[in-house]
């Protein structure tokens, strides 16, 4: 289990309670029924009157013809602290389980990459995502280097 953060991160909470968290998921789901943890309350909103496919912007591959996007839309409680996601956008904290990060590497080793990283999570197939509902973490855009521009190329 890994917890991968970007560089424009906002400490929200004790990090220590992520260990917690993980140990009540474990115990909601089990220990390989999840493969992914958003440290963060930033879940895609869909509106069940509107076009899903404008909705969720940029999720097609032209590998992945027959995907079911509505799979994408999935978000429901499963807990008082956790929501099961079908996709979201940004990924600037988010825990791996090992069972997680094997669904990913064999996708892109059969597939490649196509889209940015956190679009494609989504896609990878059986993939289990959630995320918390009380945020341990939030971004902090004016930290962030690629959105600032702090380097020189």
């Amino acid at each position: 289990t890994i917890w991968v953060l970007e560089d424009d991160i906002k400490v929200l909470q004790d990090p220590n309670k992520l260990t917690h968290l993980i140990e009540d998921l474990d115990a909601l789901v089990g220990v390989d029924g999840w493969d992914v943890l958003y440290t963060d309350y930033d879940y895609l909103v869909t509106h069940s009157n509107d076009d899903l496919v404008k909705q969720i912007p940029a999720m097609w591959r032209p590998d992945m013809l027959s995907f079911d996007l509505n799979i994408l839309a999935t978000h429901f409680d499963v807990s008082d602290q956790f929501l099961k996601i079908g996709s979201r956008m940004r990924a600037h904290s988010l825990i791996y389980r090992r069972c997680g990060i094997k669904k990913i590497l064999d996708f892109y080793k059969e597939n490649n990459n196509f889209l940015p990283y956190d679009q494609e999570l989504a896609l990878v197939p059986g993939i289990q995502t959630f995320v918390v509902k009380d945020s341990v973490v939030s971004v902090n855009e004016q930290n962030s280097d690629t959105r600032c521009r702090y380097f020189k190329h």
